[in-house]
Formats: structure tokens, sequence, C-alpha cells
């Protein structure tokens, strides 16, 4: 058996994700908060809404426009669960593309809070940070959860 990244989140309660050595983000008021980049610059909330609903029930989404040379935008999807936000990490990361014209995978894994402005990075939205919820977030791991 193998052991599973753990950390407390804000809310204090103690988390498990599905991806090894990877936290679970846990906002203060229980939701779960993934960072997702490498998305397409003509990208709609409808169409992020549509595949990440497929693994649980998502209640908020936000994209924000890239700021990456290569024009990618990222964005921030919110789950009332964690098994649905993990499904959606461990299901899509370095896999999904939403589009067929030979675009490169989306990165999908749990968002980290972070203590200041945005955080760095690549992975397709430039900073891959933002303010979302009244706090700042940045993005995951940037590649092969699982």
């Amino acid at each position: 058996s193998s052991r599973r990244g753990s950390r407390r989140p804000v809310g204090g309660r103690r988390e498990r994700c599905g991806c090894v050595g990877h936290p679970v983000s846990a906002m203060s008021d229980g939701k779960y908060k993934v960072f997702v980049g490498n998305l397409p610059p003509d990208l709609t909330e409808e169409e992020l809404r549509m595949v990440f609903n497929t693994y649980g029930n998502t209640t908020d989404c936000h994209i924000m426009a890239g700021k990456a040379s290569s024009g990618q935008s990222c964005a921030f999807v919110v789950y009332d669960s964690a098994d649905g936000a993990s499904t959606a990490i461990a299901t899509l990361n370095n896999v999904y593309s939403f589009r067929d014209d030979g675009s490169p995978p989306i990165h999908v894994s749990w968002a980290k809070q972070s203590g200041g402005g945005g955080g760095g990075g690549g992975g397709g939205c430039g900073s891959r940070g933002g303010s979302f919820g009244h706090q700042t977030y940045s993005g995951g791991c940037g590649g092969g959860c699982g």
C-alpha cells in the first residue's frame, strides 16, 4: 500500500488525495479547488463545466486569460467533495485535450493556497495563479499526478 500525501487545509481538517504525495486543497467552507492549466484560449466556462461535472458536482469555475506566450489559459474549478476533485485529477491530468487540433493535454492538479500574489511556473497560464474566492491560489504540481 502506498502513502498518500496529506496536509491541514484552511479549514483545519486533514484530507487525503488520490494522488501520491499531493495534498487536497480545501477552502475554509469545505469545498475543494482544482487548478487546470494548458487550456485553449477560446475555451468557454460551459465547456469546462461540462467536462468537470462528469466527475462530481462543481460549484464554481473561473477561467483566467493566458499570459503565456502560447496564449493558453488556465482555470480554477471548485468541487463540493474531495472525491470528485480527486477523480477529475486522476482521470484528466496530462491525458484530456479540449480540442482535436493537436493541442497538448490539460494539466489538472490540486490548487495550492499561496501566501502572497500568484505563484510561478509554466503549465499554460503564465503566472499560474490568481485571486479567487477572496483567497490567493496558485497552480498545483504542474504535471504527472499518479
